[in-house]
């Protein structure tokens, strides 16, 4: 009976019951080739329907002869210490792929990685940082790209002319604001920050320039890291309807990595 190899180029591949139910197919519950197994599991485990999807997959060769892919190595040590832990994961490797976030839908133990290849939402690599079932995910490497939130200016704030833009950005755990605003009313709350994208108490804050009168002051969280708000301008003067304010600012953020992206793509 030929036997089902992986031969693509992570240090293992696994997929998981959930994985299988998720097309609607059942067969053999969670399958992981890797090192220790040679890369190589018998095809008469699976059902036909699994192997008729993997046969699409260009990581699997399901004709392959009955022997391991790669010789395989020895159980890794039962008692795991300081010295051997990082060998250890390592050579079991650790790395699932799939669609869309780990997040409450993929069951792993803790030092696991997860590579999601549609980069939902901007995030492309998750950790598993604590527990055992399926929470505990953190993002390593996302970039939700500039996302266009003129949108969520509040009604005292528009964008300042038609070519402007008024424009977040989440790379990791740090947040960039930028934009280019008028005044159409007199309160100074700029726009709230989107879920995933507030920063961190009170102290997500930069400089503004006022273009007319110049001047330049402060944009910072106000009420709470959710919202930003202008502080006063140096030199004090009129902030009349129809000034102009421009700002590049960046920040810190632990929320989080949001599940929805605000506004447009920028």
């Amino acid at each position: 009976m030929p036997s089902i190899w992986y031969v693509g180029s992570a240090n293992a591949r696994v997929i998981g019951t959930n994985d299988w139910a998720s097309v609607g197919i059942t067969g053999r519950p969670e399958s992981r080739w890797d090192r220790i197994n040679g890369y190589s599991i018998s095809r008469v485990e699976f059902s036909q329907a699994q192997v008729n999807l993997l046969e699409l997959d260009p990581d699997f060769d399901v004709n392959a002869p009955d022997t391991p892919r790669d010789p395989p190595v020895p159980q890794p040590p039962t008692i795991l210490t300081s010295a051997n832990l990082y060998q250890y994961i390592e050579s079991m490797g650790f790395v699932r792929k799939g669609r869309g976030s780990p997040l409450n839908v993929v069951i792993a133990p803790v030092g696991t990685e997860y590579i999601d290849v549609d980069g939902t939402s901007g995030a492309r690599k998750w950790y598993k940082a604590v527990g055992t079932g399926n929470t505990g995910w953190i993002v390593v490497d996302g970039d939700t790209g500039w996302r266009d939130i003129t949108s969520l200016l509040h009604a005292d704030f528009a964008k300042a002319d038609s070519v402007g833009r008024i424009a977040l950005r989440r790379i990791g755990d740090v947040v960039y604001f930028e934009g280019r605003i008028k005044r159409v009313g007199t309160g100074n709350l700029v726009a709230a920050m989107p879920t995933g994208f507030a920063g961190i108490g009170y102290n997500s804050r930069g400089m503004f320039e006022r273009i007319s009168p110049f001047a330049v002051g402060s944009l910072a969280s106000s009420s709470g890291p959710a919202s930003m708000q202008l502080f006063g301008s140096t030199p004090a003067g009129p902030d009349a309807v129809n000034t102009i304010y421009s700002f590049s600012v960046n920040f810190s953020t632990m929320h989080a990595w949001p599940v929805n992206l605000p506004g447009a793509a920028a």
